[in-house]
């Protein structure tokens, strides 16, 4: 039987606002979630889009004080290092998945003070913990610390070859992999790519829904919970995290591009509308951000912000356009014949889908004043404004002190030659955007301006996008509310 220390998720996050208050930011910003899906704890994400902390109460209240810090230290590090989308895992073959997940368990423990080498499984068993001086490379000698999960992925494909992870981590009886194989979202993303995986791929090694010995083609029933452990994926010899020989995860990988929504389900994150990129490095960001406030943060953390600081991201109107809209799209739904429900498809009776009611209102303002106009970006921005008609109305005004115009675009030919030119003030534009009841703001400007009080702007302060071009600064410390983009055009 496994032991219970009666720790709650709320006490064990509460200890890290004293002991490091860099962790205590990122986990503050992580919907905490039990789940019974997992058999250990998962970073994955809600419904709504929010980033979650989902974790197995059983597995957890196992755990002391320390090692409970140590699991949710563990998460927090995949999402400050970006482990959710960082590395190519869908187009890698299974056993480059599985070396994948060592790798990045093997970068980060390393990290944590007083990390344990083994933490009790929460079924009555131990799990021994990924380390560098648990492996030898090709030449027998011990992989070394403080490297990077790239370096050790490395190090792994020359050292440990395909042929040489022949054990089987599915379950013996039904093939299972710890994720309940009961969920209808779970089935259509298993078995549907040909290593069995559908869209689960980042970081899928740890035998939830990720080996090519029980899953896909080769499951005799993926439907059918294994009668032994209800879909638990705690049969006799089975372990959900063993990396086919290669050692024990702490945690699941499984869920880094997954939903689980208010009814337990399973579903895929790009079904949501969610951009996991983006959502991921927005909470590393403001983190950043909020810690520089409490003093000198730990020493790979500094490191990895100068990192960043390097990565000169190229932004493309689309894509920002499109995190944009979906911020402000409706979460309500009616029922519609034109869509078959998934969870239906299976049974001899016709389930009407859902449909998002309501397109969103988008406005974008162009700061007309004569530091801002340029032919080519304008042009540019038309193009990218049509791409996102199929979300919602797009309009668009020409502010410079004044609105000028401002109209609905539906085509290319309804864009209009830009009006104004003289100085820069944005109070007028959100005046209108209220006005026509629009639900997002995109500003392009150079920020160099009159802003509006952030309470006088109402929703407004949560959904507006101030987008600049080729301005490396740091724009978003000077801004009263919103978020920044920047694009590069060069």
């Amino acid at each position: 039987m496994a032991k219970d220390n009666g720790y709650n998720i709320k006490q064990i996050c509460m200890t890290f606002i004293t002991g490091n208050r860099f962790y205590a930011t990122i986990l503050a910003k992580l919907v905490k979630q039990p789940t019974n899906r997992i058999p250990t704890a998962a970073v994955g994400w809600t419904a709504n889009g929010k980033l979650a902390l989902f974790y197995n109460e059983n597995f957890l209240k196992a755990q002391d004080i320390r090692d409970a810090q140590f699991v949710l230290t563990h998460e927090i590090l995949h999402v400050f290092f970006r482990h959710l989308y960082r590395f190519d895992i869908k187009n890698m073959n299974q056993h480059e998945r599985q070396i994948a997940n060592v790798a990045m368990d093997m970068a980060i423990n390393q990290l944590i003070s007083e990390a344990p080498r083994k933490l009790p499984d929460g079924n009555g068993g131990e799990m021994e913990l990924i380390y560098p001086d648990l492996y030898k490379d090709k030449d027998g000698k011990v992989f070394p610390d403080g490297k990077s999960a790239e370096f050790y992925l490395d190090l792994l494909k020359e050292s440990m070859p395909p042929q040489n992870n022949q054990q089987n981590s599915t379950c013996p009886t039904c093939g299972g992999t710890g994720i309940d194989p009961n969920s209808q979202d779970q089935q259509e993303s298993q078995g549907s790519d040909d290593n069995g995986q559908g869209q689960d791929g980042e970081n899928n090694g740890e035998g939830q829904g990720s080996d090519d010995n029980g899953q896909g083609q080769d499951q005799p029933n993926p439907q059918k919970a294994c009668p032994d452990c209800n879909g638990s994926g705690k049969c006799e010899g089975y372990n959900p995290h063993d990396q086919g020989g290669m050692g024990n995860t702490a945690d699941s990988h499984d869920l880094w591009d997954k939903v689980i929504n208010d009814d337990d389900q399973i579903g895929n994150a790009q079904d949501y509308d969610i951009d996991i990129e983006y959502e991921t490095m927005k909470i590393v960001k403001e983190s950043i951000q909020e810690c520089r406030k409490f003093g000198k943060l730990p020493s790979f953390v500094e490191a990895e912000i100068e990192k960043l600081k390097k990565v000169v991201k190229r932004h493309n109107w689309k894509r920002e356009l499109q995190i944009a809209v979906n911020s402000v799209r409706s979460n309500k739904t009616r029922f519609t014949q034109k869509r078959v429900n998934r969870r239906a498809m299976g049974l001899d009776y016709f389930l009407s889908g859902k449909k998002k009611t309501r397109r969103p209102k988008v406005i974008i303002f162009r700061d007309t004043s004569g530091s801002m106009y340029n032919e080519k970006i304008q042009q540019d921005l038309a193009n990218e404004i049509l791409s996102i008609n199929s979300i919602g109305s797009v309009w668009v005004g020409d502010v410079d002190t004044r609105v000028h115009q401002i109209y609905e675009i539906k085509n290319k030919n309804d864009l209009r030659p830009p009006k104004g030119g003289g100085g820069t003030s944005f109070v007028k534009a959100f005046e209108e955007a209220k006005k026509i009841q629009a639900d997002i703001v995109i500003y392009l400007t150079d920020t160099y301006g009159d802003f509006p009080n952030k309470k006088d702007v109402g929703k407004f302060a949560q959904h507006t996008v101030w987008v600049t071009f080729d301005d490396n600064s740091d724009v978003q410390s000077t801004l009263p509310f919103g978020r920044h983009v920047n694009i590069t055009t060069t």
